[in-house]
């Protein structure tokens, strides 16, 4: 009976964790969090919710060792606790997309229309010379960890680095992740100047789950990005 009441105490600590993960403004917190440490009030501007409730549920994954918060000033500043709480999130979606057909059938429909790749494909045309990787987070989140030769562009930036590509290299971009749009309005804004922007599916947080290492850089922190290539 002491090793069953045993293993209900363990699996009870377990169960914390994935509590904490089982709510879909948590996960995406965790997504955020995995680019870059983030304020309260910017945090809550980023996911569009009130003040309160992103705290409440900030709490929650502080209790679940999910994150750690530091005072900066007046605020409170979270980050996660370790990259082992991103590489849960990336596990923990990839195995509700096998399980659930209508996640599957959802992210489908929502990509039909655009040229999305696997970071697989994405690296082996950058070893081939055939692409060239652009990061289109924020700034703040490129300085704080990109993909090793991956560029920074954000808006115009795209455009004007799209032009300046050697010719016959394509240009692939990636975001925050699966579920993070900024490369897809890249592509759409890119689609009509006459451009194709090839969507990179996965994030950094897919790339460091798999063992990929990232880069940083105080440059893009500044606000300048990364050099674009001349012809």
């Amino acid at each position: 009976m002491a090793n069953i009441d045993t293993k209900h105490q363990l699996y009870h600590q377990v169960s914390i964790v994935g509590r904490a993960l089982g709510h879909e403004t948590r996960l995406e917190l965790i997504e955020i969090l995995a680019q870059s440490p983030r304020t309260v009030e910017v945090l809550a501007s980023l996911i569009s919710t009130d003040l309160k409730s992103v705290s409440n549920h900030l709490q929650i994954l502080a209790r679940a060792g999910l994150v750690t918060a530091a005072r900066e000033g007046r605020c409170q500043r979270y980050a996660l606790s370790g990259a082992w709480g991103a590489d849960l999130a990336v596990t923990l979606r990839a195995a509700a997309e096998k399980a659930l057909e209508s996640l599957a059938e959802l992210d489908r429909q929502i990509r039909a229309d655009a040229d999305v790749i696997s970071m697989e494909e994405a690296a082996a045309r950058v070893e081939a010379g055939r692409m060239m990787l652009v990061d289109v987070r924020p700034a703040s989140e490129y300085a704080a960890g990109h993909i090793p030769g991956a560029l920074h562009a954000e808006g115009h930036e795209i455009e004007a680095l799209a032009l300046r590509l050697p010719e016959g290299t394509e240009l692939g971009a990636y975001c925050r992740g699966p579920y993070c749009f900024l490369a897809r309005d890249a592509a759409q804004a890119l689609a009509k100047k006459g451009r194709t922007l090839h969507i990179v599916r996965d994030g950094v947080m897919e790339w460091r789950a798999r063992g990929g290492e990232l880069e940083t850089s105080a440059d893009a922190s500044a606000g300048g990005g990364s050099p674009v290539p001349d012809k």
